[in-house]
């Protein structure tokens, strides 16, 4: 699978932290990178998805985190003949290696994690399911900083799906 993301991303260092202020762009060991990851809604005919995907990393020296991703979604057709629902749960920790120290307003990146998922499926009295998903992730990117501590971030996704279980 292969797919761009752009989203925005705040940064919190532990000083700040200390103030409940916000981060700046160079990074330190204790330093947050905070996802809110409000989500996403989108409506298709008769069919409504709603997704979540807070994330979470540490910063363990000035140019290396780890941190991990929850993901959570729903989906269901809003056809009122046959009931179809969906949902999913997934975890992915990750570990983030940012390039050089001096960087100004763009901050370089690679990153690689792996994603565990499970999902359920519904059709109204006719069928039930489960699976789970087993993803290696990796992504190439860049954090560019409006201000010291917003960032849009741009990447390129590369996921390898090693299989999936159904029941």
């Amino acid at each position: 699978v292969f797919n761009v993301n752009l989203g925005l991303r705040p940064f919190m260092n532990r000083t700040d932290r200390d103030n409940w202020k916000t981060a700046v762009s160079t990074f330190s060991k204790g330093d947050l990178l905070i996802n809110t990851g409000f989500g996403s809604i989108s409506i298709i005919d008769d069919f409504i998805q709603m997704g979540l995907s807070p994330s979470v990393g540490l910063f363990v020296s000035e140019q290396f985190l780890v941190g991990a991703e929850l993901v959570a979604g729903v989906a269901r057709n809003l056809d009122g003949d046959r009931t179809f629902q969906t949902s999913n749960l997934a975890l992915a920790p990750f570990a983030r290696y940012y390039l050089g120290k001096d960087q100004k307003h763009w901050r370089w990146f690679g990153q690689a994690g792996f994603t565990y998922a499970g999902n359920q499926a519904n059709i109204e009295g006719n069928f039930d399911s489960s699976s789970s998903l087993f993803l290696l992730n990796s992504t190439w990117g860049a954090n560019w900083f409006l201000t010291s501590n917003i960032a849009f971030e741009l990447g390129l996704n590369l996921d390898y799906n090693f299989g999936t279980n159904s029941e």
